[in-house]
């Protein structure tokens, strides 16, 4: 049975999320297709700007760490430059937590979640988008779909962007990607107080990470460490570079010295501004 809605969005993540917010808010019939249980961990940083704290009310227990100074540090001798972010400054988050509160916002504003429900095609007439069918084959109609299914998205290649972005100007994805990896290291918080304070850290340097650079996000009992690169750019495998960033760089080793790796976790990220067009008719590719 095919399911009617005037707005699909699918992947619940902030941006599908706060796209399902305005298309409910505005009236619209709108559902959530999410690949995966929520809520999910997410590689990133974490670091969330206190202006968007305060506008979505996200919820005090969801706030790991606040950040007032960002720190930098740079080749040859990573001497530490510190900018004071002034006001409330950052929030340091798990991306679990935080994407599903505002996928709850989403909710709240009258969008309805479906999950486990990967989209492996969309449905076209006469050149349209009008909907998408799932691997477990269900069929879902809309009058726009909002793919906001991450770099690797299974809706622009369904729907021929994927062709439009790469092929036709003889390039590959991977041209146009950069490669993360994260770790997250158990401190504890009486040492992360005292090895970070209120701050969070961003490294660059070709040795960390090549056109790219490297970043430690403290949070309550772990710190979240990560680097990103162009894929095309690295010489050498992800984990080499983050092991070498946390193993031997002068001052990320000690600031993790004695902490205990967790989880890891790669991850894609369109970086390149080559995602043109970014829409087409009853489609629209977010990230």
């Amino acid at each position: 049975m095919t399911q009617k809605y005037d707005v699909i969005v699918v992947g619940a993540g902030p941006a599908g999320s706060m796209a399902a917010m305005k298309a409910a808010e505005g009236g619209a019939k709108t559902l959530i297709l999410e690949r995966y249980k929520l809520p999910r961990f997410k590689l990133c940083g974490g670091g969330v700007a206190n202006w968007v704290v305060r506008k979505l009310n996200i919820p005090e227990y969801i706030l790991e760490r606040q950040y007032k100074v960002l720190s930098f540090f740079t080749p040859p001798n990573y001497e530490r430059h510190d900018i004071n972010l002034g006001g409330l400054g950052y929030f340091g988050v798990y991306r679990d937590a935080f994407d599903y509160a505002l996928t709850k916002i989403a909710l709240d504003n009258g969008a309805e979640l479906k999950e486990n429900k990967y989209v492996d095609h969309v449905i076209k007439q006469e050149g349209y988008v009008k909907g998408v069918t799932t691997k477990d084959g269900e069929k879902y109609e809309a009058d726009v779909v909002i793919a906001c299914d991450g770099a690797l998205s299974t809706v622009a290649k369904s729907c021929g962007m994927w062709d439009a972005w790469f092929k036709s100007k003889g390039e590959t994805w991977k041209d146009q990607m950069c490669f993360c990896v994260g770790v997250e290291v158990k401190l504890g918080e009486k040492v992360i107080t005292e090895r970070f304070g209120d701050s969070y850290m961003i490294f660059t340097g070709r040795d960390i990470a090549p056109m790219g650079y490297a970043w430690i996000f403290p949070k309550r009992d772990n710190v979240s460490v990560g680097l990103g690169s162009m894929a095309k750019t690295l010489e050498k495998k992800p984990t080499y570079y983050m092991n070498h960033f946390m193993k031997k760089h002068s001052v990320a080793s000690n600031l993790l010295a004695g902490g205990e790796e967790v989880l890891m976790r790669g991850a894609w990220i369109p970086l390149r501004n080559a995602y043109k067009p970014s829409y087409d008719s009853g489609n629209i590719v977010c990230w």
